[in-house]
């Protein structure tokens, strides 16, 4: 028999707050546009986390080779996320223009490789200095999960369809609802990242 979590502890977890709203996000825009020349790498996890509400784990392992900047897609496999199933998000044009731009920067110093946040040894980007390159841009303020909140709460405050927004997040979906919804809803999922993209 497995043991879960809440066979030793009754007291039900409540979510932490929010450290970072909506109204923090055109500032925090300007910063990150500020930074893109000095620190590009930080900047642009940080702009891929807030784009797209995707996990810090599953965007630093991105590769090159898995961003269609042509269709305007990012295909993320199945063990590089958290649920194991693979995920597919739209691009939107804004985020191809970043995209492109960063990958120019990567040029322009010497990078060639095929990860879009290289860490040492050729490996992607470790959990740790990810952590460390958002302890400075946020200055113990916020956390990359904070970026993934926001995406989240905007897309509810546009009008996204709940299961739109869980399906970008990429959350599992209930039992009942993976056995007779069979859709990745790139249509919808596409709509809702443009709303976001227009709205900052």
């Amino acid at each position: 028999m497995a043991l879960k979590f809440t066979d030793f502890v009754r007291i039900r977890i409540r979510p932490k707050p929010a450290r970072l709203r909506g109204d923090d996000v055109p500032g925090l825009l300007g910063r990150l546009a500020e930074r893109f020349e000095v620190e590009p790498a930080g900047s642009m996890l940080a702009l891929m986390l807030l784009c797209h509400g995707s996990r810090l784990g599953e965007t630093r392992l991105a590769r090159w080779r898995h961003i269609n900047l042509d269709a305007g897609r990012w295909f993320i496999p199945a063990g590089d996320t958290k649920t194991k199933a693979e995920h597919t998000l739209p691009l939107t044009a804004q985020a191809c223009a970043l995209l492109r731009r960063y990958q120019r920067q990567q040029a322009a110093q010497g990078y060639s490789g095929p990860l879009l946040f290289p860490g040492s040894h050729g490996a992607p980007l470790s959990q740790s200095k990810a952590n460390i390159l958002f302890t400075e841009l946020a200055q113990g303020e916020w956390s990359s999960h904070d970026l993934r909140k926001v995406a989240r709460t905007a897309w509810t405050d546009l009008g996204v369809d709940y299961l739109v927004g869980e399906l970008l997040l990429n959350h599992a979906m209930k039992d009942l609802d993976a056995t007779y919804i069979h859709t990745t809803a790139e249509a919808l999922k596409r709509r809702a990242l443009e709303a976001l993209a227009s709205a900052a």
